[in-house]
């Protein structure tokens, strides 16, 4: 069982996620703007709910399964009372919806990457799924711009070797694309689509230090520069059915 307590106070901690989580939510965001789910699972929020950024006219029922306290009280404060707006404090595999609903869209964002049985959560996962929802998912990419740069430097010895950050959060996989569409594959998935996004050249100290000198803007064009290198984003996601 991970430490969500520790997790939290971790996340935290670096200013640039806050960056990354922006990136994150652009990608997403597209997603619903073209699927169009009037009901919508998201597996873990963190500090930015999804349901602040898309029009909640659109949307029937919005549930959130988030087992860190202090992300769910955020959560639950930012709903503002919204009924058609569901947060639940538990781990994923705990929840359980009486009225057995299928979900048009379910996020499972930076997330499977954490888990030590991804297995676990790709199994739930199904319990609210049918022929025709959505499953999304993303995590980081083992073959991302900075570690490949960080490998050809000399300084790490593999793309799939964890960092201090990844240790930090006590995270237990490094994806590629590949390994990631073989885990849902295996799992009874089907990938329909996938890709990465936001190209990041450094690591989130030195995107820092990079911001603070260049200003926001870099990041718009690293963002933008994915046309380019569609495959060296910082991110990898997949489009799922059953």
């Amino acid at each position: 069982m991970r430490d969500i307590d520790a997790y939290t106070q971790e996340y935290l901690k670096n200013s640039f996620e806050d960056y990354q989580v922006k990136y994150r939510k652009h990608n997403i965001l597209k997603i619903i703007q073209e699927k169009k789910p009037k009901t919508i699972l998201e597996i873990g929020c963190g500090t930015e709910p999804l349901f602040l950024d898309i029009d909640m006219n659109e949307v029937s029922l919005y549930t959130v399964v988030e087992p860190s306290k202090v992300f769910f009280e955020h959560a639950k404060d930012v709903s503002m009372g919204q009924k058609k707006i569901q947060v639940v404090n538990d781990f994923f595999e705990n929840f359980n919806n009486q009225d057995s609903l299928k979900y048009d869209l379910i996020v499972c964002s930076g997330l499977l990457h954490e888990l030590a049985n991804p297995e676990t959560i790709l199994e739930h996962a199904k319990i609210f799924m049918n022929s025709h929802s959505i499953f999304y998912a993303n995590v980081p990419n083992a073959k991302s711009f900075h570690r490949l740069l960080a490998l050809e430097m000399g300084m790490i010895d593999s793309i799939y070797q964890m960092s201090e950050r990844n240790i930090q959060l006590q995270q237990s996989s490094v994806y590629d694309k590949d390994s990631l569409n073989q885990l849902l594959i295996q799992n009874g998935f089907l990938v329909i689509e996938d890709g990465s996004y936001f190209v990041k050249p450094f690591d989130h100290k030195h995107m820092e230090w990079l911001v603070e000198k260049m200003g926001e803007s870099v990041l718009e064009g690293l963002d933008k520069m994915i046309e380019y290198m569609p495959d060296l984003g910082s991110e990898i996601f997949a489009i799922c059915k059953l």
